[in-house]
This record gives structure tokens, sequence and C-alpha cells, in this order.
């Protein structure tokens, strides 16, 4: 049995599931030590034998392991600390392409693995009901204005759309900020999966939440703005960006949440091969991120970043089932 190592965020985990369906694929057995507690979906799901905490620390009984990193310091950890043969893979790419195509590459993968596309429990049943949004993200930055994004639930909400908010636990300051909509207190994995369950649709920033629920395949619409949606864009089910919303008035948003409202029928991405050649194992110079910050609060730091019209990296993204609107300037 091999071991994967990862410690990043809840959107970092999801963004590398298409190297870890194609790390299962070829070695059979495998165990995952995760930080998020999102591992459990991996195994629910079928993508993992084992789960278990980072807590537990390094394992001595495992002959491979993948490490899942973009530290200096951590890589210098496991190949003082770990006894078998550790292979590292590199989370960001120094080029303009998806973080999980770019992993699952240096991962040695050549194709797109179905069974990584979505992470659906077996319990997991969609029973659309209301609107779902969700106002947060690791970052203040990546947030779409919070009055502009009341303003546009006011407008759906004055035609009789039925609207919940969900606020993790960095946004419970805001339950009296949303309180003319019905708020849910999400506290941990579970809840969040029960209320997105319900979701006719989720309308979320580039957060964990959005990358969760395109994953077991719940309609999404993430709004974007200093973060680059060609690198972090959720993937998985029917899914719509929005970039950047610096450009977006809220009568536009609620535009473009009636429209996709309107056709609720979602379709899965075929499996496409991948037309570079895999770099598995090839090292390249890439700054670390801070200690405890994600990969895209990280990014963040970086200005936002010049819109670009359909380039050849968006298309990329047909392969993974994402849609991205680049929003035309106009007066808000």
């Amino acid at each position: 049995m091999i071991g994967i190592w990862h410690e990043g965020a809840l959107g970092d985990l999801l963004l590398s599931r298409l190297a870890i369906a194609h790390l299962k694929r070829e070695f059979g057995r495998l165990t995952l030590y995760a930080r998020n507690e999102v591992r459990n979906l991996y195994k629910e799901a079928g993508l993992a034998d084992q789960v278990l905490s980072t807590e537990y620390g390094i394992p001595k009984d495992l002959e491979i392991l993948f490490v899942f990193t973009r530290s200096p310091s951590l890589r210098e950890l496991f190949e003082e600390a770990f006894s078998g043969k550790v292979h590292f893979i590199e989370t960001v790419p120094n080029e303009r392409r998806h973080v999980a195509l770019f992993q699952l590459e240096r991962a040695g993968g050549k194709e797109v693995p179905a069974e990584g596309l979505l992470l659906k429990p077996p319990g997991f049943l969609w029973t659309p009901q209301y609107l779902l949004c969700h106002p947060g993200s690791g970052g203040r930055a990546k947030c779409y204005p919070r009055e502009d994004l009341k303003q546009a639930l006011k407008i759906l909400g004055a035609e009789g759309l039925p609207i919940k908010v969900i606020l993790g636990p960095a946004e419970m300051d805001l339950e009296e900020f949303f309180g003319d909509f019905e708020v849910f207190l999400s506290s941990d994995l579970e809840k969040a999966l029960k209320v997105l369950s319900r979701a006719k649709l989720l309308v979320g920033n580039d957060s964990g939440l959005s990358h969760l629920a395109a994953a077991l395949g719940v309609p999404t619409l993430a709004l974007f703005g200093p973060t680059d949606p060609v690198l972090w864009a959720p993937f998985g089910g029917q899914t719509k960006i929005l970039y950047p919303f610096s450009r977006l008035p809220p009568k536009r948003l609620a535009t473009e949440i009636q429209t996709l409202l309107s056709t609720t029928a979602r379709s899965r991405p075929e499996t496409e091969p991948l037309e570079r050649e895999a770099e598995p194992w090839v090292e390249r110079v890439v700054e670390p991120s801070g200690v405890g910050r994600s990969d895209t609060e990280a990014a963040v730091e970086a200005e936002e970043p010049e819109p670009q019209d359909k380039s050849v990296a968006f298309e990329e993204l047909d392969w993974l089932g994402v849609e991205v609107v680049v929003v035309e300037a106009e007066p808000r």
C-alpha cells in the first residue's frame, strides 16, 4: 500500500483529486493522510482505502509516499524522516493552467480519470429546494462585496425565490448582516453536506465550499476576483465562473443566477486525453506559501490578473466542464 500526504485546506485537497484518483488507479491500495476532514469523502467515494489525519505523524510502515507540497521545509523533513521512497508533487504551476491538471501530470497521469471528477459519497442525494449563497472565503479580498451580494439576493427574493445563506466558522459575524434570509451556521463537513444536498445552485466565491459543491455535483456559480480561475476554478458538476467580480454589478449577478436556475440540468464532462506529455517528479522552483495558509490564500497577494477572452487556458477548462465568463466593464 502506498501513502499520500496532503496538508492543504479544503479547496486545496479537493483540487488534488484527479492526481489522487490516478495514483489509486495505478497502485491499487492507498492511505490518504490529510489535514482537512474532507479526506473522509475520498474513502467514501472509493479513492482511498484508509484515511488518517496528518496529526498522526509521518508514517513508518510504507514503502512509497507521495507528498503534495510546495514547501521546501516540508520536503527536507520527509527526506530526513521517511525511510521509504518519497515523491514530491508540487501543487502550483509556474505556468497559467489549472492546478488539478498540473498535479495530475506531475503524478504521471496523461488523461483525466473519470472517477476523480466527482467526489460524491453514496449517501449524498441531491434534492434541490433553494438557492444557497456562501458569502465567505479564506481571505476578504476573495469575497464579492457583501453589500452587492445582499442587494442581488434581495432582487431575487422579491420574485419569490427561496434563498438560504450558509456561514462557516470564519463568517459567523455575518449572521446579522444577512438576517433578511434564513441562515445556516455550518461548523463541520456533515452539516455542510446536508445543506448542500438541498441547494438548487450554490453561489460562492473562490472558497473551499464552492469547491466542495462542485465536487459533489451541485450546480455552482463561483465569483472570482484577485485569484485566477484558470488555475483555481472549482470543477465536477455544472460550474460557471464570473470573473472578475470587480466588474460585476448586483443586477447582473441576479440575472446570471436566474439564468442558471432556469437550466438546472447537470452534465458530467467526458474523459479526454491531455495533449501535453506528463512530467512526473520534475523539480520546478516555486516560492513556498506561508505556514498555515492555503495555496489560494497565498495567491491572493498577487495583483488581479488581466482578464483574457477565450484563451487556450480557458479552453483547457472545458475538459473539466467549467465555463468561464469574462465580465465586461460597465457602470455600476
